[in-house]
């Protein structure tokens, strides 16, 4: 995936920029934006899927039919004979004007569904209008304030204004997205048993039907994630606020057609987080995961034995007690477990059972109340997990954490593993991307650190401060000579 997101004077940032990468890392002092940063790229890997998706924001961007003339044309590629001795490329070369309009159309429409989705995606994240979400000065909203989103593969890009309601587009070029898109259609005709079951399958669901209009936009983010998830900070006083939350929409219900009833609101990263912790839980006491879903991955499997705790839900439970962590002593709730189970927790039920695939997880400070051992096992689960097809996006205040990274990238441990569901079966080199975070006088700002191969990347944001420690130790402790 080759999809770099630049933000400009919102929230608390000046200007940031991120490449999409197998693992990001956010680097930086409290109050620089990492956190903002992070939970605005998770909205806009979230909204290629909430365009097409019911959602409380999604929508059908393109209604109309597809034109006859461009339903012969791709009814005219999947025959047999053709498919068998006509390049793909060939019938692409000079295509006819109708192709070309529509594509663009097509794309143009989608896109700019996404775009809005982005924007509401934002706005629910942070439960505040988009406007309000402009960059603030002593002078007021500063201007020029906007997310561009830009991508290699297909080649497209996508401005959403937060000082105003404009969404600009920049679409693919339609005779490679069209090449893309009768190349998508061949492979689904050749995966077929045979050249009638795949005819029988295009005469019950038509080209121009919602299944095929959401698989073709599909084809416009590539290799994007399907279920991205965030796990955000206090993600433990989340999870236990449940019976609290709960109880206060009981006894608000209870009122219901009397007066009007209030119920608190919850940012929308919390209430997406608290959600799928909840839906986790009813999945398991139905009954509802597959036999081979209930098998934790290799490098889950292998952390939970090293931590000598394993993590589960009780399908029992209605409350605080639906997570369970399973110790030598017995089987414990988050509430009367340690704040490092706590913590780990959401972590390993997301990694191991969730309700579909995660192949996206943004977390935030994922070595909160871990001593430094711990730091760094998990920055190793973590990145063994990169490796198996889980992206990883991480914001970190730790030196351990970040110098086991380093260790990891100086020892060449950091490849991936070939998995079977990638839509492209070669395995490419492990990306990795690491952003510093840092504040003056005009704002926040993010900027890509180059990763050396020796230093790795950059700790020097640490290193200072140890370095202004040590020497002030050093100078306590002669002085103390000294005076004895």
């Amino acid at each position: 995936m080759a999809t770099l997101v630049e933000v400009s004077n919102l929230g608390p940032l000046r200007s940031a920029k991120a490449e999409v990468a197998d693992l990001t890392l956010f680097i930086g002092k409290n109050n620089t934006g990492k956190t903002f940063f992070a939970t605005v790229l998770h909205r806009v890997l979230r909204a290629s899927l909430t365009s097409w998706s019911p959602s409380p924001w999604g929508s059908r961007p393109f209604k109309e039919e597809v034109p006859a003339q461009v339903l012969k044309w791709i009814n005219s590629q999947i025959t047999e004979s053709q498919a068998l001795t006509l390049p793909i490329e060939e019938p692409l070369l000079q295509p006819a004007g109708y192709l070309t309009e529509w594509a663009t159309k097509f794309t143009t429409a989608c896109l700019k569904a996404f775009g809005s989705d982005v924007r509401d995606g934002i706005e629910y994240a942070f439960g505040v209008e988009a406007s309000d979400l402009q960059r603030q000065t002593p002078e007021g909203p500063v201007v020029d304030s906007y997310v561009r989103i830009r991508n290699t593969d297909p080649d497209w890009s996508v401005e959403i204004r937060f000082d105003s309601d404009d969404i600009s587009v920049d679409p693919p070029d339609p005779k490679l997205w069209l090449s893309s898109l009768l190349e998508r259609i061949q492979q689904e005709a050749d995966s077929s048993r045979t050249r009638s079951d795949w005819a029988w399958s295009l005469e019950r669901s038509p080209p121009y039907s919602w299944a095929w209009y959401r698989r073709w936009a599909w084809d416009l983010y590539g290799d994007w994630p399907r279920n991205a998830v965030h796990l955000p900070a206090g993600r433990t006083g989340i999870m236990q606020s449940y019976e609290v939350l709960a109880g206060t929409v009981i006894r608000q219900s209870a009122v219901a057609g009397i007066r009007p009833i209030e119920i608190p609101s919850l940012p929308g990263t919390s209430a997406d987080f608290l959600s799928l912790i909840l839906e986790s839980g009813r999945y398991h006491k139905r009954g509802r995961y597959h036999k081979r879903s209930r098998k934790s991955p290799a490098p889950v499997k292998a952390f939970e034995e090293q931590l000598g705790i394993t993590v589960e839900m009780n399908p029992e439970a209605t409350a605080v007690d639906m997570v369970l962590a399973v110790t030598p002593e017995g089987k414990f709730p988050l509430s009367r477990s340690s704040s490092m189970i706590s913590e780990l927790a959401p972590m390993l039920l997301v990694l191991k059972k969730p309700v579909s695939r995660v192949d996206h997880i943004t977390i935030d400070e994922p070595e909160v109340h871990l001593h430094p051992g711990m730091q760094v096992a998990l920055a190793s689960f973590l990145t063994e997990m990169a490796t198996h097809g889980v992206r990883m996006l991480l914001t970190t205040h730790s030196d351990f954490f970040l110098g086991e990274l380093n260790n990891l990238l100086r020892e060449g441990k950091l490849r991936k593993v070939p998995q079977h569901r990638r839509r492209s079966p070669e395995v490419t080199d492990f990306e990795v991307c690491a952003i510093q975070f840092s504040r003056d006088e005009d704002g926040c700002m993010g900027y890509s650190l180059d990763i050396d191969a020796v230093d790795g990347i950059d700790e020097s944001t640490f290193t200072e401060v140890m370095e202004s420690l040590y020497d002030r130790s050093a100078t306590l402790i002669n002085d103390l000579i000294q005076q004895s």
